[in-house]
């Protein structure tokens, strides 16, 4: 049954969180309205829509969830913000408007446990893979200390949580690049939506991944 049928509003989360989260806050939201708000029968069954035939709330029963992705701004502005700050480190799953999916690194398609940004970025650069951990994690507690509360995606219900759990944003990245002379360029659904310029271009290439959902695919 839709929520709308016995909740009055529409549920809303932040796109910057995982979807394992965005999915755990939503149930949140319903579970909280329906043992606060909904009646339960004679037997303490709890009614979630009264017909001639009740419709019954089953704790135990299967979660369907349906996101609906709304952009405001007429240029792609708020989009590009929740893509850029989105943490990256989802299972791999090639969609079908990848650009040039001919272009990317083999590590792109391999399950690294939250780990696919540090893995594709060692591949790519040729680096031991704790040198690539060990420089995002300074970067990660420059960017992103426990005292930054505002815009910070790594922050769940007052709890910071690490990139090596949650994955590595698009900023994090871009830093990475930077430091070492090189220009990072961000795409999603085809189009590049930000690039982070490096001070001194130091004529070292440059890194190029897409974003998808929350997984970052690099080319070679």
């Amino acid at each position: 049954m839709p929520h709308n049928v016995f909740m009055p509003k529409d549920l809303k989360v932040s796109t910057r969180l995982p979807r394992a989260q965005q999915e755990a806050e939503i149930k949140r939201m319903v579970s909280e309205f329906i043992r606060a708000n909904l009646e339960a029968d004679s037997a303490g069954s709890i009614v979630l829509y009264m017909d001639s035939d009740p419709v019954y709330y089953d704790p135990d029963g299967e979660w369907r969830l349906d996101v609906q992705t709304t952009v405001e701004a007429a240029d792609g502005t708020l989009r590009t913000r929740a893509v850029l700050d989105r943490p990256l480190g989802a299972t791999p799953l090639l969609p079908a408007d990848m650009l040039m999916p001919e272009g990317l690194c083999k590590q792109a398609f391999e399950d690294n446990k939250g780990e696919c940004v540090a893995v594709q970025l060692a591949a790519l650069l040729k680096l031991p893979l704790e040198q690539v951990r060990c420089e995002i994690d300074a970067l990660w507690r420059k960017h992103y200390p426990p005292t930054k509360v505002d815009d910070n995606p790594y922050l769940f219900d007052g709890q910071l949580e690490s990139w090596r759990t949650v994955g590595v944003d698009s900023h994090l990245v871009g830093a990475f690049a930077t430091r070492r002379g090189m220009n990072c360029y961000v795409v999603s659904r085809g189009q590049k939506v930000m690039e982070f310029r490096a001070p001194v271009n130091k004529k070292k290439g440059c890194i190029a991944f897409a974003v998808d959902g929350d997984h970052a695919w690099f080319y070679e």
